[in-house]
């Protein structure tokens, strides 16, 4: 009888343990939910903070300011220099696009030791992932100026090396914003510069 009661009463001083626990657990308000991903400011390739992404999912950059791809050592930086309005063409291409303006952009790329990243570069740097947000606000594609030159972008960029090179696309206007867009980025679908 005397065990019956004893067990009786560990059973209750376990129980009232057990709600107590689950008092103090709902006391208060419940814990403030981690914040959205699109509240975070996002990191470029070499980890700091960079400014958040515009309404088109873009880092916007000025003329002369470094952008990049990738992190830490592996990263590859890019600068967009100068935005060239008709530049002109030379021979046999003189006349120019039958429409819209040629702009040659001049860049300057310095690869990390990544191989991945830099292989990556030749397909981000090139005529078709470029665009133009115009006057009117719509995004028109660019397409390849009929100035360029293969000689005047590399075939390939390689790990740990430098390059200057400039690349011709047509658009429709002389003024505005030069986008350079892509999806396979970790923390925006690219860039955007006024010129």
């Amino acid at each position: 009888m005397a065990s019956t009661r004893l067990t009786a009463a560990a059973v209750l001083t376990v129980a009232m343990a057990l709600s107590a626990c689950a008092k103090d657990t709902d006391a208060g308000d419940p814990p403030a939910p981690p914040p959205s991903a699109a509240s975070q400011t996002p990191q470029d390739p070499a980890g700091a903070d960079v400014p958040p992404l515009n309404e088109r999912g873009h880092l916007v950059k000025e003329l002369g300011e470094e952008a990049g791809i990738g992190r830490g050592e592996k990263a590859a930086t890019f600068v967009l220099d100068r935005v060239e309005v008709s530049p002109g063409c030379a021979e046999p291409y003189v006349d120019g696009p039958d429409s819209g303006t040629v702009l040659r952009l001049h860049l300057r790329v310095a690869t990390g030791s990544g191989p991945e990243i830099a292989r990556a570069l030749h397909g981000l740097l090139n005529p078709f992932n470029f665009a133009e947000l115009g006057s009117d606000g719509v995004t028109h594609p660019a397409e390849p100026g009929i100035c360029y030159s293969e000689t005047e972008r590399p075939r390939s960029f390689g790990t740990n090396q430098q390059y200057r090179m400039t690349l011709d696309v047509v658009v429709p206007e002389a003024s505005g914003t030069v986008i350079l867009a892509t999806s396979r980025l970790e923390y925006s679908n690219g860039w955007e510069w006024t010129y």
